[in-house]
């Protein structure tokens, strides 16, 4: 790996870092999560050769390349114990072509669409409107589990927004459908999207005890685009059971590969509340194929993901 780092005066400056035989054990355990020395470790390969050039900078805009993509840069410390996160802004890109587009696009926002709580199993729907307390979370490779704590983010949110003088629609338990997400393009899309949801990102190597047909259609497929999605109403009709919501049509799981088709060039930004939303797979140069990437596709400005 090298570094192509580029100032707002003079050439830009290649600088050697590290070699993928070092970097990829890492990030394939997640180590560097929750041990300090594996963090520091990463720093010393990746950051240090860089530091005698970001002097007076706070603000960093970086497009990583190969398994780069799974490094949360921020959570990285110098042998002072220091976060580069307390140090400096980061701005992710998947390529600086994005940066340039970004910074000549940036228009205030008006509206917000929050979706939270959303029922899952259409069986657990008295349950979901009587009992809005606690409630466990379960792995998806069985059923798809009602979210400890959504509710109660998704109503703190719009709280927030409306203090801001936004205009919110606050969508739960059964109005979070494919069929309203398809509907808010082009003209009628807000300009903040909140997703505070199940996100999913299958590998094709996993191997379950049991699964739909749907899911195992999914999970095999060569474009990971498929293999990527965020868990709407109704969903468990299509994971467990394999078949679409009944009355419907549609299957409540919405695939990176259908966000694509959307028309959301009028929203700023997209929150996805959600595990793995930031996972994908690498192809290199062209970064990480997934839901962040998608969305990006269908024209949103910035993405909020997790790893």
């Amino acid at each position: 790996y090298c570094a192509i780092l580029t100032r707002k005066t003079g050439t830009p400056l290649l600088i050697p870092l590290t070699d993928e035989s070092v970097i990829t054990p890492i990030v394939k355990d997640d180590t560097y999560i929750e041990e300090m020395h594996v963090r520091k470790q990463l720093y010393k390969e990746l950051w240090q050769p860089l530091e005698t050039h970001l002097e007076g900078v706070q603000n960093i805009y970086l497009s990583p390349s190969g398994a780069l993509h799974k490094i949360a840069f921020e959570a990285l410390q110098n042998e002072k114990r220091e976060y580069l996160g307390e140090r400096f802004g980061f701005h992710y890109h998947s390529s600086m072509r994005d940066f340039a587009k970004n910074e000549a696009r940036q228009t205030p926002y008006k509206d917000v669409v929050l979706m939270g709580h959303i029922l899952y199993d259409l069986k657990d729907s008295l349950e979901y409107q009587l009992e809005q307390g606690a409630v466990t979370m379960r792995t998806l490779r069985d059923k798809v589990a009602p979210l400890e704590g959504t509710l109660e983010e998704v109503n703190k949110i719009d709280t927030i927004c409306r203090q801001a003088n936004l205009q919110t629609a606050l969508l739960t338990i059964d109005a979070p459908t494919e069929e309203v997400v398809q509907s808010l393009i082009g003209d009628n899309s807000p300009s903040i999207y909140h997703f505070a949801t199940h996100g999913v990102f299958l590998n094709p190597t996993d191997t379950l005890d049991s699964e739909s047909n749907f899911r195992h259609h999914l999970r095999t497929s060569s474009d990971p685009l498929k293999r990527s999605a965020l868990m709407l109403y109704g969903a468990n009709e299509t994971w467990i059971k394999g078949k679409p919501i009944l009355g419907s049509g549609e299957d409540g799981i919405l695939t990176a590969l259908e966000v694509t088709a959307l028309d959301l060039q009028n929203t700023n930004l997209v929150v996805l509340s959600a595990c793995s939303t930031g996972l994908g797979d690498t192809h290199n140069t062209e970064g990480v194929f997934g839901l962040q990437r998608a969305f990006k596709l269908a024209g949103v400005n910035h993405v909020v993901a997790s790893l």
